[in-house]
């Protein structure tokens, strides 16, 4: 009888850790990304994602996510990141993305000369229209043309509301 409720006792135990452990993740809500050219990005490229969104109640942390050689020239990244809203209207943000500390270390993570790095754009962000919303995002530099980029791409992770 008392191995019979001790089990009881460990089984509800294990449960109760299972769903708080996940309860507390966070759940992502779309993942995509796409090649950059080869011969690199330029002003006329732009990159677009569409997101359908059912949960109006619901806080997410949306980022870029960035595949680039070691060997890009610069420390930071100047995007801009457009959002067409399912009810047809728009906004956009300039962004600099900072990609390295000021001695040079990338962040993210560094895999022989290739670097990825998700960083955050919006975090605790409500998305409050039910529908598709279409993110674009267009390279913002001086530069006409950036090279050593790979790939980026859209990540949007559901989380518990600050």
């Amino acid at each position: 009888m008392i191995k019979k409720q001790y089990f009881k006792a460990i089984f509800l135990l294990l449960n109760l850790g299972l769903i708080t452990i996940t309860s507390c993740q966070q759940s992502n809500v779309f993942d995509s990304v796409q090649p950059i050219p080869i011969e690199g990005f330029g002003y006329s490229d732009s990159l677009v994602y569409d997101v359908k969104i059912n949960d109006t109640a619901a806080h997410y942390n949306l980022y870029i996510t960035l595949r680039h050689k070691a060997t890009y020239p610069y420390s930071n990244l100047w995007l801009k990141v457009g959002t067409r809203l399912p009810d047809n209207s728009y906004t956009s943000k300039d962004l600099s993305l900072p990609l390295c500390e000021l001695s040079g270390k990338w962040y993210g993570t560094t895999i022989a000369d290739i670097v990825s790095q998700k960083i955050s754009i919006q975090p605790n962000a409500t998305l409050s229209q039910g529908g598709v919303y279409t993110f674009s995002i267009m390279q913002n530099s001086r530069d006409s043309l950036v090279s050593d980029l790979l790939e980026m791409g859209i990540r949007l992770e559901r989380i518990q509301p600050i």
